[in-house]
């Protein structure tokens, strides 16, 4: 028997099943290994990256819309064009690139094209930023940096 038992006071204390109080460390069943952690963090960040990319993907492509329209109309000189044209193109490079940095995020794969993806999403904006930053930590934990240098299980398939 349990000597604390015999102390009402503690009795009075001690957590049911309906007390908030004793579900401060319940994970629902997910496990809390660091392994683990680190994957849903990843999911997470590469979750992010790609809705980010998408949404920019599609700004760009309207803006470069745009400038066409614009172009179309008279308003705009050949060598400005160009130069806007050029630079909407390198925006859509780059966000392509923080697509497939998400992509590998997720995958654990290519840890130098998510540490990229998470450079530009960290120059993009202050809102990016955070994102980014949080991306750069993550990437560089010693147990994230062992789940991109894991081999991948090869499936019978593949042979």
């Amino acid at each position: 028997m349990n000597p604390r038992d015999d102390d009402p006071e503690f009795a009075e204390r001690r957590p049911t099943l309906d007390d908030l109080r004793a579900d401060y460390d319940d994970d629902f069943g997910r496990s809390r290994s660091p392994l683990a952690v680190a994957k849903r963090r990843l999911l997470v960040l590469g979750i992010v990256h790609i809705a980010i990319g998408i949404l920019g993907g599609l700004w760009t492509l309207l803006l470069g819309a745009a400038f066409v329209a614009e172009r179309l109309n008279g308003d705009c000189d050949v060598e400005e064009f160009l130069l806007i044209e050029a630079a909407l193109l390198a925006a859509l490079v780059l966000v392509v690139m923080v697509i497939a940095g998400g992509d590998a995020m997720i995958h654990r794969r290519r840890r130098w094209l998510a540490i990229f993806a998470a450079y530009t999403m960290a120059a993009l904006s202050v809102p990016f930023f955070l994102f980014g930053i949080w991306a750069l930590l993550l990437l560089n934990r010693p147990d994230v940096r062992r789940e991109f240098a894991r081999r991948p299980v090869q499936s019978q398939h593949d042979h």
